[in-house]
């Protein structure tokens, strides 16, 4: 069987339950967590401001 991974299956839900604009704010965040370890977790300081607002506009629009 060729079943999508974890990190798929939750991309694909993020999408289907709360819609593109939610999508595109986790998947940036995905795709920044995924890549940290590669920089040793040394993000500077404007992607994680960056990060933190998106995350907060995540909560916000799962609260309506």
């Amino acid at each position: 069987r060729n079943k999508p991974n974890k990190h798929v299956s939750t991309l694909n839900l993020v999408k289907a339950e709360l819609g593109d604009k939610v999508y595109q704010l986790y998947d940036w965040l995905f795709g920044l967590c995924m890549n940290a370890r590669y920089q040793d977790y040394n993000i500077h300081k404007f992607i994680a401001e960056e990060a933190t607002k998106r995350l907060e506009r995540i909560r916000l629009s799962m609260s309506k």
